[in-house]
């Protein structure tokens, strides 16, 4: 089943564009936190920051668009 999923027509486009919107959202959030100050981007770094959004937003674009991928495919079969 694993393998129906992830080779699903639209899986990784979906994985990239939750993850595009789940890393946009966090950011935004954790800026805010900082009272929208530039300073919260250089007391951790841009790249290190770039890359724990990255790997953050691709684990929740994955287990999201898998979850909805999976039960779609559940619900096809379920009515054959």
């Amino acid at each position: 089943m694993f393998k129906q999923v992830i080779s699903h027509k639209g899986f990784w486009r979906s994985v990239f564009i939750l993850g595009v919107v789940y890393m946009s959202i966090l950011v935004v959030i954790q800026w805010a936190f900082t009272g929208f100050s530039l300073h919260f981007f250089e007391t951790i770094g841009v790249l290190r920051l770039c890359l724990v959004f990255v790997a953050g937003a691709f684990v929740c674009g994955f287990s999201v668009s898998y979850a909805k991928f999976w039960g779609k495919l559940k619900s096809d079969q379920y009515k054959k």
